[in-house]
């Protein structure tokens, strides 16, 4: 008995693996760009149930870039959040005082404001004035916990991250495996 062999196919099959390792890098960009829609996603979805509202800025100023870099081994699409408070909102931040006024729910920061509010703990410090009375004030102790949902985000999407690769690879094998032949 003899075996057959197609070298029409075979040759197809081999010039359709060339077209994967040249599509290759092409791929993981899009990957890469779909896991940064993905964190932005997740970010949101994190601040919603929590409920953790600066302003809706916050929320809204998630962001994944459109592209992708591929370099030699790596691949890197950039994300994060452009509201300007957003690393004290993760990392957390020392009780302070802000300066402005409440304009009716919507607090108006106002540097030349002498009233504000304080922002996480404080006491209340009592001193005696000069003529007699007392004086009461509020000081800031202690820190405002961070919220960590850029870091929560990143870890909640590198669970499931390996079968969605795994997955679109698979599928661009099998698209390429059959094409021509």
């Amino acid at each position: 008995m003899r075996m057959r062999i197609d070298l029409k196919n075979l040759k197809q099959y081999r010039k359709n693996l060339q077209d994967i390792k040249k599509d290759f890098p092409m791929y993981l960009a899009e990957m890469a760009v779909a896991e940064g829609n993905k964190f932005v996603k997740e970010a949101v979805r994190i601040t919603d149930n929590e409920r953790i509202y600066a302003s809706k800025t916050y929320e809204r100023s998630f962001h994944s870039d459109d592209t992708a870099v591929v370099s030699t081994g790596k691949v890197t699409v950039g994300i994060g959040n452009y509201a300007n408070y957003s690393g004290y909102i993760e990392k957390g931040f020392r009780s302070h005082f802000v300066p402005g006024y409440w304009r009716g729910r919507v607090f108006v920061y106002d540097t030349t404001a002498k009233k504000g509010m304080i922002v996480g703990s404080y006491t209340i410090k009592e001193t005696r004035c000069k003529n007699g009375k007392m004086f009461k004030r509020a000081v800031p102790t202690g820190t405002v916990a961070g919220k960590w949902v850029f870091k929560r985000a990143c870890e909640k999407i590198k669970l499931t991250q390996r079968e969605r690769f795994e997955g679109k690879i698979n599928y661009y094998i099998k698209r390429y495996s059959r094409k021509g032949i």
